[in-house]
């Protein structure tokens, strides 16, 4: 009897001991799950909401952001109902996200959208506190004024064909400064200089600019 039972008992203990374990895997915690969907493309953390209804706004914890219009088909660039779905999709996300801390956004677009919407994307995104931001632009583009007095900015890289300077832009925290292919139109001397005035920076970083 007592071999019984103390066999039961070592059954019954290994049962919940796998039980406990079985629970951890199937039930993460909340913040490593955001942290697996953060490493994923964006595109691909969004489409987990179809797993069930759990997770349907699970995706909206991610704190990595990344839009690219070069993850469509190549003939989405002359379609433009495709076109149209990518917008729609950059919208979604920046309307649905919940974090207001993130580590990094990334938009990346070879193909020219209204600059007043895209002005519009980057104002949404700096409205959160981010550390890295890195735009690949296909084509001239005028960015909001907020975007060169974002003081939460350490690392910033662009490639974009036209960039217009205003007088009094500054990152106060910039640390990386990495531009490419970049033609800087300045609106006058001060903001050229303002260029190299960051008071923290520790790397500046020109590839084919002009």
């Amino acid at each position: 009897m007592d071999r019984r039972s103390g066999l039961s008992k070592k059954c019954c203990y290994r049962a919940t001991s796998d039980e406990d374990k079985a629970d951890r895997i199937s039930n993460p915690p909340e913040n490593i799950l955001s942290h697996i969907l953060s490493l994923l493309p964006t595109k691909d953390a969004v489409r987990t909401s179809v797993l069930s209804t759990e997770w349907v706004y699970r995706w909206t914890s991610i704190y990595n952001i990344s839009f690219d219009d070069n993850l469509c088909n190549f003939e989405a660039f002359n379609n433009k109902a495709k076109r149209g779905r990518f917008m729609s999709f950059v919208e979604r996300v920046l309307l649905l996200c919940r974090n207001t801390v993130f580590e990094e956004l990334q938009l990346f677009c070879r193909c020219n959208y209204e600059h007043r919407r895209v002005k519009t994307w980057m104002s949404a995104m700096l409205r959160w506190t981010v550390k890295k931001v890195d735009i690949r632009y296909d084509g001239p583009l005028n960015f909001p004024k907020c975007f060169f007095s974002c003081d939460s900015v350490i690392e910033l890289k662009l490639r974009v064909r036209d960039v217009r300077l205003p007088d009094n832009s500054r990152h106060s925290n910039l640390k990386i400064l990495a531009p490419s292919s970049v033609c800087i139109q300045s609106l006058g001397l001060q903001s050229t200089r303002n260029l190299f005035t960051f008071p923290v920076l520790e790397k500046l970083h020109f590839q084919k600019c002009q």
